[in-house]
Parts: structure tokens; C-alpha cells; sequence
């Protein structure tokens, strides 16, 4: 039987996380571990901060196209992640829109 390892944020380490990388409170933080590069340069353009770390736990969104990547058990309420099983292309080509 495996353990699931308890993953706890508390806000001293948000506080760390934001010293470390010279950030406000208001600053948004994403986690982009494909291409994704619109949405990248679109988040940076509107002042989030790209998170370096990928396996971090402090972020405010979170895209992947791999579900394992995400710890959907430790997703705190305010983390959003996106989820997408076949791949950005379902949003992007006119077929796959229509099927």
C-alpha cells in the first residue's frame, strides 16, 4: 500500500516563493509545461510570473497536456489546472472542433 504524501502550503512558503523571485502579493503565478506559447506570452503580457520549478507547488494556474503532471489531491482552491487529454490541437484545428 503506497502513502500519500501530504503536500502543505502555508503561507510562509508562498511568502518564500515570492521573496525568492522578487514578486508582490497581487503577482499571478503560472506553471506552463508544454509549448502553450500564446497563452504564455498572453499571461505575460497581463504581469504573471512564470514559475521555473515545473513540479512546484505554488502556482496559480497550471497548464499541461499530461494529467499525471498535475496532484489533482493537493490542488488548492484558489490553484486552477487545465487538462487535456488528446492535446492542445482539440482547441485549435476546425475538425476537431467539429467532431
Amino acid at each position: 500500500m503506497s502513502q500519500v504524501k501530504d503536500v502543505q502550503i502555508c503561507i510562509s512558503d508562498w511568502d518564500h516563493f515570492r521573496r525568492k523571485y522578487k514578486l508582490d502579493e497581487n503577482t499571478k503565478v503560472f506553471i506552463c509545461e508544454d509549448s502553450y506559447k500564446d497563452s504564455r506570452a498572453a499571461l505575460e503580457r497581463r504581469g504573471w510570473f512564470e514559475n521555473p520549478d515545473k513540479e512546484s507547488p505554488f502556482f496559480d494556474l497550471k497548464m499541461t497536456v499530461r494529467i499525471q503532471s498535475i496532484d489533482w489531491q493537493n490542488l488548492g482552491k484558489n490553484q486552477l489546472a487545465n487538462h487535456f487529454q488528446k492535446g492542445p490541437s482539440l482547441l485549435t484545428t476546425k475538425k476537431n472542433l467539429c467532431q
